[in-house]
């Protein structure tokens, strides 16, 4: 049996907002990348200056150009996600 309406209209089920956070609130790709544009090709936050980590019982990796780190899974940063255009490469002496 099919869901209709009043009029006789067919009822589709709502295809509400597309997937873009996790279970805990954090995001599923960079979100710099929706504010600055994409970054050089093939490179990852991994290699990127503004990369730092906070350590407590294991390394949470935060991004400058987030703004304010809060002490959150929201504010986490990945290492693995494709670099934004703000992109400068770590210069290790």
């Amino acid at each position: 049996m099919q869901n209709l309406d009043l009029f006789g209209n067919l009822i589709l089920p709502p295809l509400g907002k597309p997937i873009t956070q996790n279970k805990s609130g954090g995001h599923l790709s960079n979100p710099l990348v929706k504010s600055f544009g994409k970054g050089p090709e093939g490179q990852k936050c991994k290699g990127c200056k503004f990369l730092y980590y906070k350590e407590r019982t294991k390394r949470y990796y935060k991004c400058e150009l987030r703004g304010e780190p809060k002490a959150s899974a929201v504010n986490d940063h990945k290492i693995g996600w494709n670099a934004c255009a703000k992109f400068e490469k770590e210069i290790i002496w």
